[in-house]
């Protein structure tokens, strides 16, 4: 694929693969795609806990199509095919741990009403813009969605993907006036840190509801961190993952919650 990426205005801008907040790329230009040219409901980040099945995974896009069937669009990037160190991190598997559990999640779609015709793995390898549209173009998610790919204005998709502006984060807010900074700040596709939503809420007036909503955020981290434990305490054997799985939560919440546990022992 890497011979078909020609020069343009879309190959001069540098490419972060991974943005501080855990968002992709390749997340946010699909995003981007499905938020302009996908006239249908979809979600991204989808979780387990709201789709009722997952073990705790999580899938990176749900599309629901007009006849009420469901697409999973995955972004599969380079550590889904060579092996990549991300330090001392959660993010840390071995390639076979990956590829098993993109294998096990695909499984868990197709067991529960997702047609193989309908789950996308799409190819991102490679975070360069043309690289990335190439990929989507050839996987045939196009077809499947109806977005004609001749009427996409792709250097606008490419340079969203890459930056943020004020109105964008106070769009959102309002939004989602019941979220937390925290929670924009992890929500939007775009980079951006809490300390910069807290910023441009109070610069719009927008920060006192937020800030009571976070204060609801710390109450539930706290009762979710009581959950985790009691369910430790009584299975002593357990790891976070079990703990996860258990109580319907990503596996990053519980690692998190279960490093600071070990850490605060010693």
């Amino acid at each position: 694929m890497k011979q078909l990426i020609e020069k343009n205005a879309e190959a001069n801008i540098p490419v972060t693969t991974l943005r501080k907040d855990g968002i992709s790329f390749p997340e946010r230009y699909m995003y981007h795609l499905l938020s302009q040219y996908y006239y249908g409901e979809f979600k991204r980040e989808v979780t387990s806990n709201e789709l009722g099945w997952g073990a705790g995974y999580r899938y990176d896009f749900l599309v629901k199509l007009a006849d009420g069937s469901t697409v999973v669009v995955e972004m599969q990037g380079r550590h889904h095919s060579v092996q990549v160190n991300w330090g001392n991190s959660a993010r840390s598997k071995l390639l076979e741990e990956v590829i098993k559990d993109d294998e096990v999640k695909r499984e868990l779609a197709l067991n529960n009403g997702v047609k193989l015709e309908h789950y996308f793995q799409i190819d991102c390898l490679d975070s360069e813009p043309l690289y990335v549209r190439r990929s989507i173009i050839d996987s045939g998610l196009f077809r499947v969605l109806r977005i004609d790919s001749s009427k996409i204005c792709w250097d606008d998709i490419s340079e969203k993907s890459h930056h943020f502006n004020n109105q964008e984060i106070v769009r959102f807010a309002k939004t989602n006036p019941n979220a937390s900074p925290q929670w924009i700040a992890d929500n939007l596709p775009i980079t951006v840190s809490k300390d910069q939503v807290n910023k441009i809420l109070r610069e719009n007036r927008l920060h006192k509801k937020h800030d009571k909503n976070q204060r609801r955020d710390r109450t539930r981290q706290n009762e979710l961190r009581e959950k985790v434990l009691e369910y430790l305490v009584n299975n002593p054997n357990a790891t976070g993952v079990d703990a996860a799985r258990a109580l319907g939560v990503h596996r990053s919440t519980t690692y998190e919650i279960t490093r600071r546990i070990t850490n605060g022992a010693n």
